[in-house]
């Protein structure tokens, strides 16, 4: 896993003699991108009911791993997720995004980080196993579709928790993408005969 540390994200927590508070760990959080089959993502498109469960089976899958590998059930990571219908080709891709602490709290507000060393392995399974129950107690697939796709080397699935820092906009951007959008407006500008030389375009 790969945690972005960001003075934006901050949270107060009790101190405590054996595990740093969340200020003093870095306020360090993990974007995660939870995806599934192109067989599976007909289902989600009409009918939204069942689209909107897809978070839900994403915080479940970040719990237990959480729990399981700091062998605690008495804590509970940080989560903010949103449902993204689209892919980079604007096609057809419910997915789930997700910003989650490197760590979690317990009970009385202190946190405890994770290992640096842990994979997405675990939340893979996990997310993979829930989509399959899902949709099986829903009635859109059978038990030989499971057995069939388990089978495969690649199932389709996948649980993405690699940052890139340089992406996150507590980190600035490289010059030149600053420059771009700086021309971008002027040619706008110049082309909407405003007297002040402002764009009245909403988005500039």
């Amino acid at each position: 896993m790969c945690p972005v540390r960001s003075p934006e994200f901050r949270f107060e927590t009790t101190d405590s003699s054996q595990h740093r508070t969340y200020r003093q760990h870095g306020g360090a959080f993990c974007p995660f991108v939870f995806t599934m089959p192109k067989r599976f993502r007909l289902y989600f498109r009409f009918d939204r009911d069942l689209l909107r469960k897809l978070p839900k089976l994403a915080w479940e899958t970040v719990l237990e791993v959480y729990r399981a590998v700091l062998d605690r059930d008495d804590v509970a990571p940080g989560m903010v997720a949103g449902i993204q219908t689209h892919g980079q080709l604007s096609n057809w891709h419910p997915h789930i995004h997700a910003l989650v602490t490197d760590g979690a709290f317990t009970g009385d507000a202190t946190f405890i980080p994770l290992p640096d060393d842990l994979s997405s392995t675990p939340f893979l399974k996990i997310w993979e196993s829930k989509v399959f129950r899902l949709l099986l107690a829903e009635g859109r697939i059978t038990e030989d579709v499971v057995d069939q796709m388990r089978s495969w080397k690649h199932s389709g699935f996948s649980v993405d928790s690699q940052a890139k820092a340089e992406d996150h906009p507590a980190y600035p951007r490289p010059r030149h993408a600053d420059d771009q959008v700086q021309r971008a407006r002027r040619r706008f500008r110049a082309g909407t005969g405003a007297a002040d030389g402002r764009a009245s375009h909403p988005l500039v």
